[in-house]
């Protein structure tokens, strides 16, 4: 998703590293992929590790049945000619065929981007001082005001699909393939206006991979970044460029640490720890 887009520098991991995150994807989109890399050229049994990074919600969320975010990304679906719960009525029909030939004149430009990153600390040193703080306030309101539906409500039809979807993608990635789950952090603000609707979430959450079959490792650092505090943060949970290299490098020791001892997660006994 966004925050592994975002928050790694996939520069700086120790081993070769490529990666495939984009914002707003969801277990769907890892399960289709996955099918993919096993369909084509790229051989996923020289692969020594892949890291799924999921938020607490994933298994609650459905890309396609959210307008706030499908509409902008609709070219996710037609890369892989699947629009999968998206369609189903006639104004849906519609974008979907708007947004072919919307492709067909712009296509090319659709894939220039990147993501936007905060400013970095000498940029934001000349910002005027009163200005600071205005951003600063104004960010953390934010943070309190910004819960989605994916955190308050439980959608059982999607995570009934999402759990199938997640463990067909677990038995397309080869037995000797090490699988980390990975929870990237949120803003403290955040963590702490929404604390009952997370603890629910993250509930629901490893109930799930408790049901998984095979050895997965999970490196849980939703309340772990650099300073823990919401200056690491431009939003609810998507750090600074500053925020995020330095994480970067300490995702880097945690994953050493799993490759050194190659530590098995019973997560019957982990209560998300």
């Amino acid at each position: 998703m966004s925050h592994a887009r975002n928050d790694i520098y996939v520069s700086k991991l120790s081993h070769r590293t490529y990666s495939f995150a984009s914002p707003s994807l969801d277990i769907f989109f890892h399960n289709r992929y996955t099918r993919l890399l096993n369909s084509n050229s790229f051989d996923l049994k020289k692969v020594s590790r892949i890291i799924i990074e999921l938020p607490y919600y994933a298994f609650n969320y459905d890309l396609s049945a959210h307008k706030k975010f499908i509409l902008s990304k609709m070219n996710y679906f037609d890369d892989i000619d699947d629009y999968h719960n998206y369609g189903k009525t006639e104004e849906e029909i519609n974008h979907i065929l708007e947004f072919k030939r919307f492709k067909l004149l712009f296509g090319r430009d659709m894939y220039a981007y990147d993501m936007i990153h905060e400013l970095s600390y000498a940029e934001f040193e000349r910002v005027g001082y009163l200005h600071k703080i205005y951003r600063a306030v104004k960010k953390n309101i934010e943070c309190i005001k910004n819960i989605n539906a994916v955190w308050k409500n439980i959608f059982d039809a999607t995570i009934q699909e999402n759990k199938k979807l997640f463990f067909e993608l677990l038995e397309n990635i080869d037995k000797d393939i090490d699988i980390v789950i990975l929870i990237c952090p949120f803003n403290p603000v955040f963590r702490l206006a929404h604390k009952r609707d997370i603890s629910a979430m993250k509930e629901k959450f490893y109930s799930i991979l408790s049901e998984v079959s095979r050895d997965i490792k999970v490196i849980d650092l939703f309340d772990d970044s650099p300073t823990n505090s919401s200056c690491d943060f431009i939003d609810e949970c998507h750090m600074t460029r500053n925020a995020a290299y330095s994480w970067t490098k300490y995702l880097d020791e945690k994953l050493g640490r799993v490759e050194r001892y190659n530590e098995s997660v019973n997560l019957k006994f982990r209560n998300g720890k």
